[in-house]
This record gives structure tokens, sequence and C-alpha cells, in this order.
């Protein structure tokens, strides 16, 4: 395993509990406190971010800082609070005029950030967004759009929050049988990795869509899985 590939694993491994953690650890080898490092990095990141708690946001917009400013990777504070987890703060950021369409040079938008994020928390965020009008269909520089993303990261998930999700995604208008850039659709990647749960949500989208289509005097539109 290659030193990026670790960290990258042990980022994603940080949020699970002990357990999961100490069998992790054991099955590839690894100290098993440098997950706890990783993850004293990220609470020490989410104190310091600045936008994930709603008190600092608040003091933040109170002194005029610019709810819309983007830096260098154009991240804006919503993203920030988005990412690490802040309900609270997205809520008061987006009802203080936060762009929920903005995106970073990489193509992602806030709702992109939070199917990502596999925390319990952002289960409320990805509702917050879409009901403030965010675009599910959007996509990334790589063509992936939320429902995509939310299927790369679904081992992030518990279980019935990654199927809340994915409900909240197609309810929305969400479209699983769309390609990205190479070819994939989040209907073909869920049953690549066996994330059955996910092929049975999409599957269930696709013909509650295709049922939908289907008015009287107009031919059946054709959904492909």
């Amino acid at each position: 395993m290659s030193e990026q590939t670790l960290r990258t694993e042990l980022e994603d491994v940080a949020t699970l509990d002990d357990i999961d953690v100490a069998a992790w650890a054991e099955r590839h080898e690894v100290d098993p406190q440098a997950v706890e490092r990783v993850r004293r990095h990220q609470a020490e990141a989410r104190r310091t971010c600045g936008w994930a708690l709603e008190k600092d946001a608040r003091r933040r917009l109170s002194a005029g800082a610019d709810v819309n400013a983007a830096d260098a990777q154009g991240n804006t504070p919503l993203m920030e609070a988005v990412r690490w987890e802040g309900v609270e703060s997205v809520r008061l950021l987006i009802d203080s005029g936060a762009n929920v369409h903005a995106h970073d040079t990489q193509g992602a938008t806030a709702i992109i950030e939070a199917v990502a994020g596999g925390q319990h928390g952002h289960v409320d965020i990805v509702r917050i967004l879409i009901d403030a009008g965010a675009d599910v269909h959007v996509r990334n520089n790589r063509g992936h759009d939320a429902l995509m993303m939310l299927v790369k990261h679904a081992r992030r998930w518990d279980e019935d929050d990654c199927a809340a999700v994915v409900r909240t995604l197609i309810d929305a208008g969400a479209d699983g049988t769309a390609q990205d850039h190479e070819g994939t659709s989040a209907l073909q990647a869920a049953k690549d990795a066996g994330h059955n749960a996910i092929v049975a949500e999409i599957e269930r989208g696709v013909l509650a869509a295709a049922a939908t289509s289907e008015t009287p005097g107009s031919a059946p539109k054709r959904r492909t899985m």
C-alpha cells in the first residue's frame, strides 16, 4: 500500500468506531495509534475551521465576513461547514445568503461535499441543501454527480443513513443511470461494488421515473440498467 493510499484509507477509517478501527488496523498491519492521530487531527481541523460551529460562523458574519468568499481552491464557507458536519452552521449560512450552487476548482458543490462526508449529520445537511435548491444533477470535473459520489464513498456511511440519503437524492430527481465521463453510472458502480441496498434504491427510482413518464398517448420512456 502506497503512502498516499494509506493516508486516504486512514482518513476514511478514522470515522469508524473503536472496534472497526482495531480490526482495520490489524488487517492492514497499521498501528492503531496512527488512526488515533488522524482522528485528533480531524477534530482540531474542525475546531479551527471557523465555519463548522454556528457560534463561530455567526461571529464571523457579524464581523462582516463575506458568506460567499472562496479560497484559492474555490472552497466557500458553506462547503467548509458541510465538510465538517456543521448542520446548524449550514442552516445559518444559507439563511445568510450562501450560494448552494457555488463550486470549487474540482467542480464540487456543497451537496457533493455532503454525500462524501459519511457522518450522521450529513443526512440532514443533504436535505437542507436540497430544500435550499441545490442541484442534484450537477457534476464535478470527472462527471460525478451527488449520487455517484455517494456510491463511491458508501463505505464511510452507516448503512441506514446511506440508504436514507440515496432515497433523498432520488426523490429530488437524481438519475442513477446517468453516466460519468468514463461511461459508468451510479447504478453500475453500486452493482460492481456490491452495494446491494443502494442498487435496490436506485432501481426503485428508475422504475418510478419510468412509470411517471408513461402518460396516456405517449410512448413509454425507456431506461436501461
